[in-house]
């Protein structure tokens, strides 16, 4: 037995009258039987030997406990407090027995659910992380399969701007509507668009995943770059980005989308900020025409000296 009941208020009634050295021997006893499962050995000197009982007192203390709280039979020294007690033990044996081959078969059904899940999902060519929950590996299958099958849907990801492109199905809706009014079908009940927001989500998961970012399709910062248009050129220079600084760091740590968010408006900003305007005309002229400022001065000074420069900027009379 690993662990037994021990009941404090009859304990203490049973044993108020002994002293400290008696109750520490009784407490050591009972644990030596309960763990054991059996009576005590007949040969007291063995018994004093196992309890550390060493002084005089404490060999005494053995043996005041045996004759009172043990009774001596063929077996060894019996306690029908604890005798009681293992054999309720051993009754439970079957029903622990029974909830650990439960847990076992539970947890088979579960790993074999995860293999089929994976599978399932590397056949429309997507690899979740190996850590990813199996409730999430549901959603996940149950969205790229209706994406495969739905005709409606964006093109797979490619690595130019136009995968944030939302495919124009109106005339499509409008040819199916009226061949349906033609064959006298019910369309009264119209099926729901697709959700371009979700599917440009999973778009990004799919992409960033497994090249080591930690992302999830429902998150509401990976939903934010879908609505606000984040191309997979912008999302991949925002992951090497962030590799690189984890690398630079030797930070451990997972990518997550918050941290990628923070480097993505970094991206973003820079490629939609416009060039810085000539600040003069020969400024101007040497950026139209390809030179540098320098170069376009040094060539005005050969030609015609610093005074076609300054009558050039001159304004007119």
């Amino acid at each position: 037995m690993n662990y037994y009941e021990h009941h404090i208020g009859d304990y203490d009634q049973a044993t108020a009258h002994l002293t400290a050295c008696e109750d520490g021997i009784y407490s050591r006893l009972i644990r030596w039987y309960m763990a054991s499962e059996s009576p005590l050995p007949a040969d007291v000197k063995l018994i004093q030997r196992r309890v550390r009982a060493h002084t005089r007192d404490e060999k005494n203390a053995v043996v005041a406990i045996l004759e009172e709280f043990f009774e001596i039979t063929d077996e060894g020294y019996r306690q029908h407090r604890c005798d009681e007690e293992i054999e309720r033990y051993r009754q439970t044996i079957p029903d622990r027995e029974a909830k650990k081959d439960n847990a076992r078969e539970r947890q088979q059904r579960a790993r074999a659910r995860r293999k089929d899940l994976f599978e399932a999902l590397r056949g429309h060519g997507v690899t979740p992380a190996f850590d990813t929950k199996t409730a999430e590996l549901e959603a996940l299958l149950s969205r790229v399969t209706q994406r495969d099958k739905s005709p409606n849907v964006t093109p797979p990801v490619t690595r130019d701007n136009t995968s944030t492109h939302t495919p124009d199905t109106r005339h499509q809706g409008e040819q199916a509507a009226s061949t349906d009014q033609r064959e006298g079908r019910d369309t009264s009940q119209p099926a729901a668009p697709p959700d371009a927001v979700t599917e440009r989500a999973l778009q990004l998961v799919l992409l960033l995943r497994p090249r080591g970012a930690a992302l999830q399709t429902g998150n509401p910062t990976v939903r934010s770059w879908a609505e606000r248009g984040i191309t997979d050129v912008q999302a991949l220079q925002a992951l090497e980005i962030a590799q690189q600084r984890r690398h630079d760091a030797a930070d451990p740590s997972a990518i997550n989308a918050g941290y990628l968010d923070a480097i993505l408006r970094d991206v973003t900003s820079t490629q939609q900020r416009p060039p810085s305007a000539p600040r003069n005309r020969d400024e101007g002229r040497a950026l139209a025409s390809g030179t540098s400022l320098a170069e376009a001065m040094a060539a005005t000074q050969h030609h015609g000296g610093s005074n076609d420069v300054q009558r050039i900027e001159a304004p007119a009379p």
